[in-house]
């Protein structure tokens, strides 16, 4: 049986960082942005930049797998330090691409009182924190 350490205490192994907060909001794709646009702009670059084939065909071939594998698979990336870059790079390109939120998002982000990672003057207190995929 293990003991474990308080929250908002330290021991000889870790830091805790206790974070209050009234919610917690696990934004996978499709919960408050659709990144499609941006999936789709960065294959098209990579599809000019590996010489690869349709752009589209392999954006929905690799809808859902880690983008480390498919950049490995598709790419031909062997060199871990460059797949690496190149995860960080291709993920740079979605958001110049435009992800664009979904219906009811930002409305849902203002009534939380979180807007574009801005906090906003509400009528009530509240803490939200927002978990995104990214870096």
């Amino acid at each position: 049986m293990s003991s474990a350490t308080p929250i908002g205490t330290t021991d000889t192994t870790m830091t805790t960082t206790t974070i209050i907060v009234d919610a917690v909001l696990f934004d996978m794709d499709g919960t408050l942005i659709d990144s499609t646009p941006g999936v789709l702009k960065a294959w098209e670059t990579f599809t000019i930049d590996y010489n690869l084939s349709d752009s589209i065909a392999i954006a929905h071939a690799t809808h859902g797998r880690r983008l480390y594998d498919t950049l490995k698979e598709f790419c031909g990336i062997t060199d871990e330090d460059r797949l690496l870059e190149e995860v960080d790079r291709f993920e740079d390109e979605v958001i110049k691409g435009g992800p664009t939120a979904l219906p009811g998002a930002i409305d849902l982000l203002a009534k939380a009182g979180v807007l574009k990672g801005f906090s906003l003057t509400l009528p009530f207190s509240f803490r939200i924190v927002i978990i995104t995929p990214n870096k």
